[in-house]
């Protein structure tokens, strides 16, 4: 199989120096760059891509240079029929008009993905705009390496930074961000830093896994790890010898349940709320929150299975469902911290397939991109799914947008992949 974009062969010589600077990669390197450093900063970099994606756009359609790989890349047109659908859900919501188009703006958050993947024009500026990445979630596990050192940072505005390590958002969000870290690292060791550099790049991978494992507190970060060291090891290792690796996340989970106290804690803690929960001595847990408002989604499911209560609905549907019996405190909770339920619940079963074939679509986009290229892309998909299936990952602002910038990097990357590249990847996909 061979690229089927007609751009240059990207892989030529040259094509990783450092592209000419411009407004529009100007804006890319800040769409990148905003996410690791807070939510006001993410939107400003979003609202500076999607202004300059418009610009663009316009400017190809007014010079008649078209860009065919509309035409080519099913993920991108399940993203969009996803986002449409979503618009369309507004006219049966039973929220405000208001919240339902707030809802929807986070829901669009998706068009992100197509956004970067327009915009990024060779692949010297997706090697570049990916650096920007690594840079900005370095500079966030430094800084929060140094907090756990005692250090007090004036830039840690986290409310969390001297308890639990986290410079900007939560220490979830930032559990989530330093595993794709780690896996950008580690499957683009040879060319991220430059090969005189991979000792670098394994390095700061391991370190970010260590982190994650013996500094922050996140449960669900420790599943995303177990998650993306266990595909790293399915890939890396002879295949002969893969079956083994199914054994990888107990094997992973007994360590660090042994030799690290917080992780300790934390799981002992799942297994206290969940007993609680069931004897009805403490809902309102961490777990027993989310399995309330689990709960609530399957019952509006239930209800209007085909097209859902619309978009911006779950906080209205949530509050009728359980009534008398709503926790105390989640009166305002907009999403029920899951993804898929959420979609679920605001757009029905068809919003739900549109989601997942939309991640479908980009898993198998990865068939057109180089060995490593791949594995990222597919490792930043699986992170998202195991996030996604305890938190609402690209609802939320910051989080949500950095995910979507990473992904759209990652699938840009197939414009400029070579033939000898595609031959690659089906060689080490057959090992």
């Amino acid at each position: 199989m061979v690229s089927t974009y007609p751009v240059a062969s990207a892989f030529a010589a040259g094509a990783d120096s450092q592209p000419k600077m411009s407004f529009r990669l100007f804006a890319i390197y800040f769409a990148a760059l905003s996410p690791s450093l807070g939510t006001a900063v993410s939107a400003i970099g979003r609202l500076v891509l999607y202004v300059t994606a418009l610009v663009f756009i316009l400017s190809r359609l007014k010079s008649a240079v078209h860009m065919p790989f509309w035409k080519q890349e099913a993920w991108m047109w399940f993203v969009l029929l996803s986002v449409g659908f979503m618009a369309f859900s507004m006219a049966w919501s039973s929220a405000s008009i208001v919240t339902a188009g707030q809802s929807w703006a986070r829901h669009a958050r998706l068009l992100t993905i197509p956004i970067v993947v327009i915009l990024i024009q060779s692949r010297g500026e997706f090697l570049w705009v990916l650096r920007v990445l690594v840079a900005g979630q370095l500079f966030v596990l430094l800084s929060s390496c140094l907090l756990w050192l005692g250090v007090s940072l004036p830039w840690a505005t986290a409310s969390s930074a001297s308890t639990h390590y986290a410079v900007f958002g939560s220490y979830l969000e930032q559990s989530m961000t330093e595993t794709v870290l780690a896996a950008v690292l580690w499957f683009m060791r040879d060319s991220i830093f430059g090969k005189k550099y991979k000792p670098l790049a394994i390095a700061f991978a391991l370190l970010a896994v260590v982190h994650i494992y013996g500094s922050l507190i996140s449960r669900t970060g420790f599943l995303m790890c177990a998650a993306f060291l266990t595909y790293a090891a399915f890939v890396e290792i002879p295949k002969k010898f893969r079956l083994w690796t199914v054994l990888l996340p107990f094997v992973l989970s007994t360590l660090a349940y042994v030799g690290s106290d917080k992780v300790a804690t934390r799981i002992k803690e799942v297994s206290n709320e969940l007993r609680t929960f069931k004897d009805s001595s403490n809902k309102n847990t961490s777990s027993g929150q989310r399995l309330t408002f689990w709960s609530a989604s399957v019952t509006a499911v239930h209800e209007e299975p085909l097209i859902g209560f619309g978009s911006g609905s779950w906080n209205h549907e949530y509050r009728r469902i359980k009534a008398a019996a709503m926790l105390p405190g989640t009166e305002t909770v907009d999403n029920p911290h899951n993804l898929f339920l959420l979609w679920a619940a605001e757009g029905g079963l068809i919003g739900l397939a549109l989601l997942c074939a939309s991640l479908a679509a980009m898993a198998y986009a990865s068939r057109r991109l180089s060995p490593n290229s791949a594995r990222v892309l597919l490792s930043i998909l699986l992170v998202l799914v195991v996030a996604s299936s305890f938190t609402c990952t690209i609802y939320g602002i910051g989080l949500g947008d950095f995910f979507c910038v990473a992904i759209g990097l990652m699938l840009s990357a197939a414009k400029f992949t070579s033939a000898s590249d595609l031959q690659n990847n089906a060689v080490v996909t057959s090992r």
